[in-house]
């Protein structure tokens, strides 16, 4: 109980030497002890929100006005790592006294008596204690009021939301001891001086005594309680009109700023609006002192010439300047509002197209700001490959699920055109992708993991700068041709691209015309078979043996050992000729071009032409077996009619194929290779050569009528090559079945002669005659039918091509009928037409 009381009369001697010191008398001490002790004994807090970073806003932008910029940069690291500590609880308790502190270092003694003075003014609603203190109050109205330059909603300093408020009690006590007039604020005492303080803290985003910001109209209103004239309230307006640009401006820079996750760019712009403030703070600066000296020389009744004092109409002509920027600003702000990166750049660079010199200047300032990282971006990616984007602001994004460096080429890298800024060129764009993407496949599939750039590559400041896209162009142009030629040399130096373009010429487009028909001949045994009963080492065997019988034995032992041989999925009922091809194997870096999508139209080709090969042998065979059967069945006239239609058939089979493998390998593979070898020696980069490639690829296609719109003249080939087979298979039968039947009709008449010799019955059938007995009956039926169905097919296919088939098809159709015996046959077919109707055909 001691101590509590002890300690009491220590805080009553305090208080009481604190008095004298300040006001000087003893009995105006006395009153102002008894006040203090009051205000000390109740539990009043501050008015002001507790927001930590309002109170680090104020003490940055007091920094700023005292031009210690650097200090000012500190004020947020200090304040982060202030907030990370765990042990100080009421941050903001502290941070507020070491602002007030520091307030009060400048001005000590007048800022206290301002502060007395406003809790006994009249406006606070008490009483003063003395006479002395109307004295007080007169030195406060000198000193004028000091701007916190804080954030939009923040405190003044020596403004009425840092007075205290007081119980009823006490403003009833204070009011009877008053000795100066009491009263609310009344209409003259809003004089010019006033009304300027106030517009001056509307300027910085801070509510004053008579205008403050109304959330709900969104705008700086005048107190409805203030007297003034309708022109100096339209006066004031007008000149709230800046603050509520600047609060509009900062509002978007600080809610930029806190976003945890903004890019650099966004950044960027951000802070060069910050930058473009300062001028503006050096403004409000010197405004605000010149109305403290008003103040200053009002208050002490000393004369001055009126032309040096501040009027609201002097500050409105004054503010036109920056009115205008931060208009600007408030328009640029609003437009880039949801943008990033070169959207945002895209859209300030579009009001660059306007007429006025100041604020295109002033939109140039920030581009070239805004457009460092951009810049940044394009000198990492082109002189290193390096993609530090991790906002997704450039406009070269990178896919990192892509792993292989097969796919690194045509699925990693790609160009997003929505962050391509408005003054880049998609040409630019695609040489600066491409740059660095050749950088990419150098390191990760070419084996050179220190190749860059050398130093005649590289640029200065001045050419990776907004408004020189020339010379922007001209560095892109010559480093993109640089490291493009070297890949290029790379791939036809170092791993002989060419030489594979070749082989898969020779092997699967099959070009190598000996190797294809010993493979051929060696291997048709074992494809005759069912497709589950082939093994692929032994179809290999057979390989190796038609290379070493070619001229392919003096191919490249590199290229040779590429080629395999691969059985696709068979069917139900499939032979080995229908799951049997070829395949070429590619490694890095070749894998880049040949990738498994083109080895796929490769294997689709090889099985047209396998196929159509296939039916060119079978014809050869059949060829074969008709001379050998000649001898004995030419003296059969029963049959020679027969056989005399089989070697017509053939005939006009092995036309139409050989003529439709000639189109193939000379119309279409041969011109379609003359095209890509001067493709490829004009191709410069990777994406060319990929590019001659696919077209080289995409001819062939098409005119091998392997796409989707020649679907319809497909199947009427497959239908035909069907038939054909059909009819070496039923010529296989007939000339197989008439050789046993012939054979047998000479044995009989053999065993006739050896039976007559020895005077026997020259026949032991029992009266049966089979002499007359026909040969091959079924089989030269089969014959009869697929005659008339070829002929129905063929007419079919040409008709096909006459209708669907451009200027492709125009050769092979001429070359089917040069001689228009086909157009003649179907001419006379036609006169021969009954005229009851159409014949009826197979």
């Amino acid at each position: 109980m001691s101590s509590q009381k002890s300690q009491a009369d220590r805080i009553g001697a305090l208080l009481r030497e604190l008095s004298a010191h300040m006001l000087g008398d003893n009995k105006k001490a006395a009153g102002m002890q008894s006040y203090l002790l009051r205000i000390l004994s109740s539990h009043l807090q501050p008015s002001s929100t507790q927001d930590e970073g309002h109170v680090v806003s104020l003490m940055r932008k007091k920094l700023l006005r005292a031009d210690q910029s650097a200090s000012a940069l500190q004020i947020e690291e200090l304040h982060r790592r202030l907030h990370n500590m765990t042990l100080l609880q009421h941050r903001w308790s502290c941070l507020y006294m070491l602002l007030r502190i520091s307030e009060n270092l400048d001005q000590e003694a007048d800022v206290v008596a301002g502060a007395l003075q406003h809790m006994f003014s009249p406006h606070s609603g008490l009483a003063e204690l003395t006479n002395g203190h109307a004295d007080a109050a007169n030195r406060t109205k000198k000193s004028g009021r000091k701007s916190s330059h804080g954030g939009a909603n923040g405190p003044v300093v020596g403004s009425p939301e840092l007075l205290l408020p007081l119980r009823a009690a006490d403003k009833q006590q204070l009011s009877a001891t008053a000795t100066a007039p009491t009263g609310t604020a009344s209409a003259e005492e809003v004089t010019e001086a006033l009304l300027l303080r106030d517009v001056l803290f509307a300027f910085q985003g801070i509510d004053g005594r008579f205008v403050r910001y109304n959330a709900t109209a969104d705008g700086y209103q005048i107190e409805p309680t203030v007297h003034l004239s309708a022109p100096v309230r339209e006066l004031i307006c007008r000149l709230s009109e800046l603050g509520w640009m600047f609060r509009h401006v900062c509002n978007f820079v600080n809610s930029k700023l806190d976003e945890g996750d903004l890019g650099l760019i966004a950044q960027s712009f951000c802070f060069s609006i910050q930058d473009e403030l300062t001028d503006y703070y050096k403004l409000l600066a010197v405004l605000e002192g010149q109305v403290r000296s008003d103040l200053r020389t009002d208050s002490k009744g000393s004369s001055s010439d009126d032309s040096s004092i501040l009027t609201l109409r002097k500050l409105y002509v004054w503010s036109q300047e920056p009115l205008e920027r931060l208009r600007w600003m408030a328009i640029l702000v609003d437009a880039v509002k949801g943008l990033k990166g070169g959207a945002l750049i895209s859209t300030l660079h579009g009001y660059m197209k306007q007429g006025d010199p100041t604020a295109k200047a002033f939109v140039n300032r920030l581009l070239n700001r805004v457009c460092v990282p951009l810049f940044t971006f394009i000198r990492k990616w082109m002189l290193e490959g390096e993609l530090t984007d991790s906002h997704q602001e450039f406009f070269i994004s990178a896919d990192n699920s892509v792993t292989s460096d097969q796919r690194l080429w045509s699925h990693k890298y790609k160009l997003n055109l929505a962050m391509l800024p408005s003054f880049f060129s998609q040409q630019l764009a695609y040489s600066i992708l491409l740059t660095g993407k050749s950088i990419n496949f150098l390191r990760i599939c070419c084996g050179e993991p220190n190749w860059m750039l050398n130093r005649e590559a590289e640029v200065s400041e001045d050419t990776l700068a907004y408004g020189n896209t020339t010379a922007l162009e001209a560095w892109v142009t010559h480093a993109a041709d640089k490291t493009n030629k070297r890949v290029v040399r790379l791939l036809f130096d170092k791993y002989q691209f060419q030489d594979h373009f070749r082989a898969l010429r020779s092997y699967l487009l099959l070009g190598q015309g000996d190797f294809i028909q010993y493979l051929m001949d060696l291997l048709a045994s074992e494809l005759n078979k069912p497709a589950g009963s082939l093994y692929r080492h032994n179809l290999t065997g057979v390989m190796e043996t038609a290379i070493r019988s070619s001229n392919a034995q003096f191919e490249k032992s590199d290229i040779l050992a590429r080629v395999d041989i691969k059985l696709l999925e068979p069917s139900p009922g499939d032979c080995g000729w229908d799951v049997f091809s070829l395949d070429y194997r590619v490694e890095a870096p070749l894998h880049t071009i040949f990738t498994p999508e083109i080895m796929q139209e490769y294997l689709r080709i090889f099985n047209f032409l396998w196929r159509l090969k296939r039916i060119d042998h079978r014809l050869s065979a059949v060829w074969n077996q008709q001379m050998t059967a000649a001898h004995a069945l030419d003296r059969v006239a029963e049959i020679r009619g027969d056989l005399h239609l089989c070697h017509l058939l053939r005939h006009e089979m092995l036309h139409f194929v050989s003529n439709l493998h000639n189109y193939l390998m000379l119309e279409v593979l041969e011109t379609s290779w003359q095209d890509l070898q001067e493709n490829l020696r004009q191709s410069s980069n990777l994406d060319e050569l990929i590019a001659a490639h696919a077209a080289y690829l995409q001819t062939i296609v098409d005119k091998a009528v392997l796409n989707e719109s020649t679907a319809t003249i497909r199947m009427h080939l497959s239908k035909l090559f069907d038939l054909i087979l059909r009819f070496s298979t039923t010529q296989d039968l007939f000339i197989t079945t008439a050789l046993e039947e012939v054979h047998q009709r000479q044995q009989r008449e053999v065993d006739k002669k050896l039976r007559s010799e020895k005077g026997l019955w020259g026949t032991v059938d029992h009266g049966v005659n089979r002499t007359h007995t026909p040969i091959a009956a079924e089989a030269r039926a089969q014959l009869f039918v697929i005659s008339k169905e070829y002929a129905l097919l063929l007419e079919q296919f040409r008709h096909v091509i006459d209708q669907q088939a451009g200027d492709n098809f125009k050769f092979l159709a001429f070359r089917l009928d040069f001689n228009e015996f086909y157009q003649k046959q179907k001419d006379k077919d036609i006169v021969d037409q009954p005229v009851d109707g159409p014949a009826i055909g197979f």
